[in-house]
């Protein structure tokens, strides 16, 4: 997981949908290249931590910016998109456990409407002191500020995890070595003919054997 980058928005007196790719099919045709989107709502979440101290509260409050995903079977995200003041913002996305518990000055942050989340651009933060309940009320304030920034939805890309691209490279080089046995098959008579049978045979049973290990490496 990443760090959070963190900004100091002010400092002041303080009073999930989850969508599912399809499954990565390790059969013919399969592209080892191939690329999926799905479009996911961005989250703008805060939390606020009060903790007594003499003569009052101290406030602690914090947003972050957030995109849900989901696992697909065979694929892994890259990176994420969405609108940043009108304009597009992308971001990669790291390595498993991503930013699943995306921490802030002791908040955790956990997904929400899907399996994983990604952080998108900074956090930030206003502390202060006074009523809790008032400091809920600038909580939510800072949070839809920063809501404001943002469109609604953001894309997540993904592409082929490198043991899936790798297995269905293998099928695909096998397909071919079955369509070149086919035509030797049609072109030879006598012993070259049954000699071809038997390569033909051969790289059908190979064909078959890739597409397991393809299906096994693509979940």
């Amino acid at each position: 997981m990443r760090a959070l980058k963190v900004f100091v928005a002010t400092a002041v007196g303080l009073g999930g949908l989850a969508v599912a790719g399809a499954p990565a099919h390790a059969g013919k045709g399969a592209d080892p290249d191939e690329v999926k989107t799905v479009t996911m709502p961005l989250q703008s979440r805060s939390m606020l931590r009060s903790t007594p101290i003499e003569g009052g509260f101290s406030n602690y409050c914090a947003v972050v910016t957030l995109v849900p995903f989901n696992d697909l079977a065979g694929f892994q995200p890259v990176s994420v998109t969405a609108t940043f003041i009108n304009a597009p913002f992308t971001e990669s996305i790291g390595e498993a456990p991503y930013d699943d518990a995306a921490t802030i000055n002791n908040l955790v942050f956990t997904p929400s409407g899907a399996a994983h989340q990604t952080q998108l651009g900074e956090a930030s933060y206003q502390q202060g002191g006074g009523d809790p309940a008032l400091a809920a009320v600038e909580c939510e304030k800072l949070r839809q500020r920063s809501d404001d920034f943002w469109g609604p939805t953001a894309t997540v890309t993904y592409e082929r995890t490198d043991k899936c691209a790798a297995a269905l490279a293998k099928v695909a080089s096998a397909a071919k070595a079955v369509k070149a046995a086919q035509k030797k098959v049609k072109s030879t008579t006598g012993k070259a003919h049954a000699a071809a049978v038997a390569a033909l045979n051969k790289a059908k049973a190979k064909l078959k054997a890739t597409k397991k290990k393809a299906k096994k490496a693509c979940r």
